[in-house]
């Protein structure tokens, strides 16, 4: 069958095949380019405008970052930014160490299964409806107790929410 074909025709069309393949490649996969910071639009300058004076300076990661983040400021509610201000504040306040910690908590809640993760937040939620005292009654218990003890009872925990 391939003896009907004129010669070369088979490498010929493996090297069709490899050059369409390559060129749909490159229109599929989006470019990362850095982005001139004029050919923003105004909304996206608005809320990055703090950025303008080293822009040029950013990787094209981090502009792609930036502009991503500025989208979905400009999605959320008058209340959302509020917050998100709020804790922008709070994160800015704490130290090298606090904010390890937080992203340590952060990666271990993100290895969590979606179960796990779901009594989790219920659990807090529990603990937020305490009333303050009775709050500030079980932490002063948990730090109160030896390590070896507050590992048993966050094993015994665990252990409650698996069941």
């Amino acid at each position: 069958m391939l003896n009907s074909y004129p010669a070369g025709w088979l490498a010929t069309a493996r090297l069709f095949r490899l050059t369409l393949f390559s060129l749909l490649m490159c229109l599929l996969t989006p470019l990362a380019q850095a982005q001139n910071w004029d050919s923003l639009p105004e909304s996206t300058r608005n809320v990055l405008s703090s950025a303008k004076a080293k822009w040029n300076g950013l990787s094209e990661q981090q502009q792609q970052q930036l502009v991503r983040g500025a989208e979905r400021w400009q999605q959320l509610s008058g209340e959302e930014r509020s917050q998100a201000r709020e804790r922008f504040q709070r994160w800015q306040q704490l130290d090298g160490k606090e904010r390890q910690a937080l992203r340590d908590r952060m990666q271990t809640l993100n290895n969590m299964s979606n179960k796990e993760r779901q009594q989790t937040r219920e659990a807090w939620q529990r603990y937020q409806k305490l009333s303050p005292e009775k709050r500030q009654n079980l932490r002063e218990r948990y730090q109160s107790m030896p390590k070896g003890q507050r590992d048993q009872l966050r094993d015994k925990m665990k252990g409650r929410r698996d069941k």
